[in-house]
């Protein structure tokens, strides 16, 4: 047999072997977002950050794009928007009504959270190296008896 032919052999014998033995993968609840469910609607009546773009006010679609990736722009403008990466956390708590949350800082907001009504579970976005710099100028501020340090979650609810 020539070098050619044994590499062809071993290739076509382990083609066979995952056809009798398939790899398992890990099975993966319905939590979290929900790729495939159409795009939800919310306004947000103050200027934030999503990810490293800054977004203005208004009324934005939110689409899970994968499980991991959410599509985020402008409705009605044709505006091509912004993707942020999110990871998938369980929640025992079942929103009736989707919902997005920011994180505030004095006023700035960040986009945290983002909620599919009827689902389980939520996706969040990691936290900006902005966000974290502002976060920490607050527990400092906190530290020093600063009136101003606080963080308030502001919670927006998609429109019907």
């Amino acid at each position: 047999m020539t070098t050619r032919s044994i590499s062809k052999f071993a290739t076509t014998l382990f083609a066979a072997i995952l056809c009798v033995f398939p790899i398992p993968t890990p099975a993966h609840a319905q939590t979290g977002l929900t790729y495939g469910l159409p795009s939800a609607r919310v306004t947000v009546p103050f200027a934030f950050e999503c990810g490293s773009r800054h977004l203005e006010a208004g009324t934005y679609e939110i689409k899970p794009v994968t499980n991991h990736i959410i599509s985020l722009h402008k409705a009605y403008s044709g505006d091509s928007g912004t993707m942020l990466m999110v990871m998938q956390d369980d929640s025992s708590r079942i929103p009736t009504k989707s919902k997005v949350v920011f994180h505030q800082y004095g006023g700035t907001y960040f986009l945290s959270e983002v909620w599919q009504g009827g689902h389980a579970g939520y996706a969040h976005a990691p936290l900006t190296k902005a966000e974290k710099q502002l976060r920490t100028a607050v527990v400092n501020n906190v530290a020093a008896n600063s009136p101003s340090g606080l963080v308030d979650t502001v919670i927006a609810v998609f429109a019907q």
